[in-house]
């Protein structure tokens, strides 16, 4: 999993600037993003992304204080933009 934690006005470039063609194994990657805003971050990933890439929207419903020392049994929200294998995504 590769997971974009950056301001949204760096996200783009950000996005743009990570060597995604040295990915070994491509079709097994899940790109996730934890911006605050949808919209945006959905349209750009499927935008620059390759289609191998699989695409995991998410939105913490918590702030970073509470998540300081790890996220599990914290809320989350997401989108699979584009996963192609629905367990995939599945968080326990």
């Amino acid at each position: 999993c590769v997971l974009v934690s950056v301001s949204i006005t760096s996200f783009e470039k950000v996005l743009k600037a990570l060597p995604w063609g040295a990915l070994k194994n491509p079709e097994k990657v899940i790109v996730a993003e934890v911006l605050s805003v949808k919209i945006h971050p959905r349209t750009v990933m499927l935008e620059t992304l390759s289609g191998q890439l699989d695409i995991l929207c998410t939105h913490p419903m918590f702030g970073p204080e509470s998540g300081k020392h790890g996220w599990r049994n914290l809320p989350f929200m997401f989108e699979r933009v584009r996963v192609k294998e629905a367990n995939r995504a599945l968080c326990d």
